[in-house]
């Protein structure tokens, strides 16, 4: 037997052990072995000696070039076997599935192109589900541009048309025209440098600016707060993790990524302290771990935690125990709103709305922008002006008198 078997076999062996103590079921585990044995079938025909993420990507590319919302239930639980394999290999474990957001079908060449490209950076960078789903979800936009203009080779690709794609976001936000761009334009990097088109178009692209106008932050009332919590069935273990984890965003005004990664050394019970490095500012903020929030913490950890090794506190309740994402926070504060009778037609509803209700609520009790600056771990003072917009009171006490008609004011009469 061969050194390359061998090792391939321990990796093969080593996760599914991974899987079984992830309480996967053993038909389960049999499957996804059954699928790495077929990828160490098609890594001895072509001749290749180690198992890689790329690997991975170039064998499900030689069973079906699709993209996977078209893929049958078996196909997807080949990509989910590769994914899988590939996260243990790279990563020394798992991430959750997967499932690319909803685009123009990944088909063609330029769709192939794609598809390889994102996965690349999936299994190379480590990238988050987020990023990952985004960066489909914006490249999906590109490839129904070209396949609209019949664009099939980016061989063919010149200035008139990237201007055109461009002048066609109109309809998008702001933000989501920047998102987009940036991805066609990594993306048109990425294939020059691999020599798969002979023009740099990164140059054109990044001449285009939009200007960013601030919104008024949505926000919610501390009467709908009150109503968002009492609604959380806190009876299951589903609910013990989602009212701790609100609490944190209404309370404390912590991010949802900060309040997903949150691990148990962040928590100092002895001195009633949270202290942790927020992932979107890079800074270390220390707040008062509130008696009501540690409560609900501690009755999650006792009665509603899975078991796990992991250092993560909120973990997702399905096999594999791992961490939480975005998405679910969404969806399931999505749940409690409605659930609540809380109208959001006109307000944002994910877990940031609740950091800025928390500023808000501040804002209404005269707290100084520099101390709720503080709270929120804001990197710059000014970040925290944007709340002033909702702040009506505040706004009155900044208004000048209006002039009389006669063109008199108590400033000029004397």
């Amino acid at each position: 037997m061969s050194k390359q078997l061998q090792s391939f076999e321990e990796l093969v062996g080593k996760a599914a052990s991974y899987l079984r103590a992830l309480s996967y079921a053993d038909l389960s585990v049999q499957r996804f072995t059954a699928v790495w044995n077929d990828v160490y079938r098609y890594m001895g025909e072509h001749h290749i000696e180690e198992y890689s993420g790329s690997v991975g990507t170039r064998y499900l590319f030689s069973r079906n070039s699709n993209e996977y919302k078209f893929l049958s239930p078996n196909e997807k639980r080949y990509v989910r076997a590769v994914s899988i394999l590939s996260d243990f290999q790279g990563l020394g474990r798992i991430r959750k599935k997967i499932r690319p957001a909803e685009g123009a079908p990944l088909k063609g060449r330029v769709g192939k192109l794609i598809f390889e490209y994102v996965n690349e950076l999936k299994n190379e960078s480590r990238l988050s589900e987020q990023t990952i789903r985004s960066s489909f979800r914006h490249l999906s936009v590109f490839l129904k541009f070209l396949n609209a203009n019949g664009v099939f080779s980016l061989t063919k690709l010149n200035n008139s048309h990237l201007f055109s794609f461009v002048n066609g976001l109109e309809g998008y936000s702001v933000e989501s025209r920047k998102g987009i761009l940036q991805k066609v334009r990594q993306f048109l990097k990425y294939l020059y440098e691999r020599k798969e088109i002979s023009v740099n178009h990164c140059s054109v692209l990044s001449s285009f600016k939009f200007a960013k106008h601030r919104k008024i932050p949505s926000y919610y009332s501390e009467n709908e707060i009150s109503r968002l919590l009492k609604n959380v069935d806190q009876a299951n273990p589903n609910g013990k993790r989602d009212y701790a984890m609100i609490l944190l965003a209404t309370r404390l005004g912590l991010r949802s990524s900060d309040i997903i990664g949150l691990q148990f050394e962040n928590l100092i019970w002895e001195r009633e302290l949270m202290v942790f490095v927020q992932k979107k500012t890079k800074k270390k903020l220390e707040l008062p771990l509130l008696p009501e929030v540690g409560e609900a913490i501690i009755n999650y950890l006792k009665h509603g935690r899975p078991q796990s090794k992991l250092p993560n506190i909120f973990l997702s309740h399905k096999a594999p125990y791992c961490e939480m994402s975005i998405s679910n926070f969404n969806s399931f504060l999505k749940k409690y709103l409605l659930r609540a009778g809380i109208q959001y037609d006109e307000r944002r509803h994910g877990p940031h709305a609740l950091r800025h209700s928390l500023a808000t609520s501040l804002l209404n009790q005269e707290t100084p922008l520099p101390i709720i600056s503080e709270v929120l771990g804001h990197a710059s003072p000014q970040s925290t002006m944007c709340y002033l917009k909702i702040d009506v009171n505040a706004l009155r006490k900044c208004a000048l008198e209006v002039p009389s008609a006669s063109g008199k004011s108590k400033f000029n009469n004397k």
